[in-house]
């Protein structure tokens, strides 16, 4: 079984904005992109969650702020548990949200055992373990809730409790311990003697570490760790990041974009805007008409560049350039005047719509062939890179067609425009950028973020680079960020 453990969420005001250095609410932005992680690159069987879950049960709206945290956890595409942490174990708010588990859970072959470490709850403790244990010879985990280990172990009471489920663990085979940070650490191998502790550190603070864990149902387990920020070493660049301008902007900020990017470890990013959302109003623009009627269409009563450019500049520098993401027409031609083109410095091609996919009097095979010539056409106008290369596919729910994988590959080397890796709404296919790298295109890496925390989320990128066997320096294969 694959599970994965974060801790010490502590949503809510205070501690998450001095622990973090991120503005209030980045708990709730930290959650969202460990789930992301979880879901996009490491797809465990479970994740458990330690508590504290809230930074502060005094206040009006605990319940609010907990049923929030409920949400964002049902976006976890695997069983989640929540194991509460010191304050959530006192906390009514709590249980009426994450209601107590009386018995264990069982998932692929291993029983995760939760123990409270209360010296007034040993006996219900113990009679978990021998159930937990019965007619089952498969691995089990105990998980440690409530009380810090080491203030049980100040008085003789604590210490009498914790040798006698340390002797019920013993004498039901069960070797794995798994808990907060707060709850158990190594300091105390009296009590851990015999066990294979596995603690886990906060995702509130720096670095915002993850584990992962590997068991067996011997009850062998391999620990691995993960962080929420890309290494540094790396030196990578986000080249797709959207802006408040953004129709489906969720809480993008130009000033926060900065901060959250700079926090999780980027060297730079592109801050770029749909250029057919600054003409056109939203209807206008999702109903197909902007495809449709082209720049030429546009109604100067909807226009937005003049706003968007005044309201960027102020955040460009050398490591966050401005630019487009460059819709086409239906023509193939770009949605983007020349002055407002004059004033970027990375022009993303972005093909939202070719009607042919829809069509069912058009063959798929028809259809396939005309998407490359639109490609074509679109790409002779100039761009850095293609993002999103399938993303019309994908919207119809449809698999490309591998045939057409080597000419558009063939395409982009033509037009000397490099292929976005792109996870925002679908998993690109890794046999396309396998054919980019054989074909000399370069890749950039790209969040599509319209949420802060998809910002630099590169983790899936990576981990795809290295699914078709790229295991060398990034510099080789990637744009240069510096180069215009």
């Amino acid at each position: 079984m694959k599970l994965g453990i974060i801790s010490d969420i502590r949503y809510g005001s205070g501690a998450s904005t001095t622990k973090t250095g991120l503005a209030s609410g980045s708990a709730s932005i930290l959650m969202h992109r460990a789930i992301r992680r979880f879901n996009k690159v490491h797809k465990p069987d479970a994740v458990v969650i330690f508590g504290d879950m809230l930074e502060n049960y005094h206040v009006p709206d605990a319940i609010e702020q907990l049923e929030h945290l409920k949400a964002i956890l049902a976006k976890l595409q695997c069983p989640h548990i929540v194991m509460p942490g010191k304050q959530d174990a006192a906390a009514s708010e709590f249980h009426k949200v994450f209601p107590h588990q009386e018995t264990y859970w069982e998932l692929k072959g291993v029983r995760l055992c939760p123990v409270s470490l209360d010296p007034t709850e040993l006996e219900s403790d113990i009679t978990r373990l021998k159930m937990a244990r019965s007619a089952f010879k498969g691995a089990i985990a105990v998980l440690c809730t409530g009380e810090k280990v080491s203030q049980n172990l100040q008085d003789e009471r604590g210490q009498r409790t914790a040798t006698k489920i340390l002797a019920a663990m013993r004498d039901n085979g069960i070797g794995i311990c798994l808990a907060s940070h707060k709850q158990l650490h190594t300091g105390e191998p009296h009590f851990l003697s015999g066990l294979n502790l596995i603690p886990c550190p906060s995702l509130c603070t720096r670095p915002y570490p993850m584990k992962i864990l590997d068991i067996d149902a011997s009850g062998n387990c391999s620990v691995n760790s993960d962080e929420l920020p890309m290494p540094a070493s790396l030196r990578l660049y986000d080249w797709h990041v959207h802006s408040p301008f953004a129709y489906c902007s969720e809480n993008m900020d130009f000033a926060k974009n900065m901060a959250f990017a700079k926090e999780m470890g980027l060297a730079g990013f592109c801050q770029l805007e749909h250029s057919g959302q600054l003409y056109y109003d939203p209807h206008s623009y999702c109903d197909g008409h902007c495809h449709s009627a082209g720049l030429a269409g546009a109604d100067p009563k909807h226009g937005r560049m003049e706003a968007f450019l005044k309201a960027a500049n102020p955040f460009i520098g050398d490591n966050v350039r401005l630019g487009f993401e460059v819709d086409s027409d239906s023509a193939a031609r770009p949605i983007l005047d020349k002055k407002a083109q004059d004033k970027a410095s990375v022009l993303a091609a972005s093909v939202h719509s070719f009607t042919p996919l829809s069509e069912q009097a058009i063959s798929d095979d028809s259809a396939a062939d005309g998407f490359l010539g639109f490609n074509d056409k679109f790409l002779s106008h100039g761009f850095d890179f293609l993002a999103h290369p399938f993303r019309v596919y994908a919207r119809l729910d449809k698999k490309p067609p591998q045939r057409i994988f080597r000419p558009l590959a063939k395409l982009l080397k033509k037009h000397k425009t490099a292929a976005e890796l792109n996870f925002h709404t679908d998993d690109p296919p890794s046999e396309f950028f396998q054919i980019c790298l054989e074909e000399g295109v370069r890749l950039v890496l790209g969040s599509d973020s319209h949420n802060l925390c998809e910002i630099g989320e590169l983790a899936p990128h990576l981990a795809m680079l290295r699914s078709i066997g790229f295991n060398g320096d990034l510099g080789d294969i990637l744009l240069d960020f510096k180069l215009k």
